[in-house]
């Protein structure tokens, strides 16, 4: 059965999710069946349109040979009923999670993408420009400068996350680390990196791991380029100027030992984390707030941000009602913000 000309293309896809929702695309990687540390059955691949690619990840095995032939035929499909979530080894990715109740349609929409490679092309540094965006690449590149580890915030949890120069003979490149990779890397080092994703935000390039991604330490690869080709992280920002159109603002509950958000339906007393297990009254728990706004910025473009407890802090008093911060965000006549690769919200800027 075809899907009606509903939900939305993979390009579209700009924030997680929730809520069901019918994804349109094609199958351009598709992995075998396998199974997961927790013994689940499970595939996954890439899902694509013209425009970007995304990882899925299914656990309902019965859609498998619906997705192998819509692959094999290079056809457009509908994923129906799935949920966005952000990956754990990437907090900048996106992916598709396709569920037991999600199912495999027809799309009415036409796209033409190619298959993605199984193997990432071998290139050098200065070869990223040349990629299309979120193509997969293997590389020899020696780290060149590392940043100190900071947290970003998350709707789940506070992630670490790293960023790095590499370098070789013929370029430079920003490389982002979370969680997992983290202090891993070794300034001076070579490594042999192999299936590092392209990706771009406010015109800058990236290359970021994926959960195919191997490295291992080499040789000395001998002299690179300097980081003065590097860009800066400032403009791995992108400022906004407009004006908010809507506001949801959140208060959560997070467990004071481990910062894991807490999910509370009824007035408790005393609560345990369901990450670290750990027990504490009610009244002890991290309070973190958070908004998110529609801006509409100058040109027209809507954007989706979320703006956390240290940026909203700085706009107003953070202990005020819901609904009075709400509406103090909605009177300003226009805001300036700059956000990162997350749709993040990382500081208000003065107009003047």
């Amino acid at each position: 059965m075809a899907a009606k000309d509903w939900g939305i293309d993979v390009s579209q896809i700009k924030e997680p999710s929730t809520a069901p929702s019918a994804i349109h695309g094609m199958v351009t990687k598709l992995s075998s069946i396998k199974e997961s540390p927790r013994r689940k059955l499970y595939f996954d691949g890439c899902f694509s349109d013209e425009m970007d690619t995304k990882r899925f990840v299914s656990f309902n095995t019965s859609l498998f040979q619906s997705m192998k032939q819509s692959k094999e035929e290079g056809t457009s499909i509908a994923l129906n009923k799935c949920s966005i979530k952000r990956s754990v080894l990437n907090n900048e990715d996106l992916e598709i999670i396709v569920s037991d109740k999600s199912e495999v349609m027809l799309s009415p929409k036409k796209f033409k993408c190619q298959p993605t490679e199984d193997e990432p092309t071998t290139v050098s540094l200065s070869d990223v420009k040349k990629l299309a965006i979120s193509s997969l690449i293997s590389v020899n590149a020696k780290v060149i400068h590392l940043d100190l580890p900071i947290k970003v915030d998350s709707q789940r949890k506070p992630l670490t996350k790293q960023d790095c120069i590499i370098s070789d003979s013929s370029g430079t490149c920003k490389l982002i680390l979370w969680e997992g990779n983290v202090e891993k890397l070794l300034l001076g080092k070579s490594y042999s990196f192999s299936n590092l994703r392209v990706k771009k935000f406010a015109d800058a390039l990236f290359l970021s791991f994926t959960v195919d991604t191997t490295y291992s330490m080499v040789d000395d690869i001998g002299e690179v380029c300097p980081r003065e080709a590097v860009v800066t992280h400032e403009s791995n920002q992108l400022t906004i100027t407009g004006e908010i159109l809507s506001v949801i603002y959140d208060e959560q509950m997070k467990c004071p030992l481990c910062d894991w958000k807490i999910s509370v339906s009824t007035a408790q007393a005393i609560l345990q984390c369901s990450n670290c297990s750990a027990k504490f009254k009610s009244s002890k728990a991290k309070k973190n707030s958070l908004a998110k706004l529609q801006i509409k910025d100058l040109d027209g473009e809507i954007h989706k941000v979320t703006m956390f407890n240290s940026v909203l802090s700085s706009l107003l008093n953070i202990n005020l009602p819901r609904e009075s911060i709400e509406e103090h965000l909605l009177s300003m006549d226009s805001i300036k913000v700059q956000i990162n690769s997350s749709n993040i919200v990382t500081v208000v800027l003065s107009d003047e």
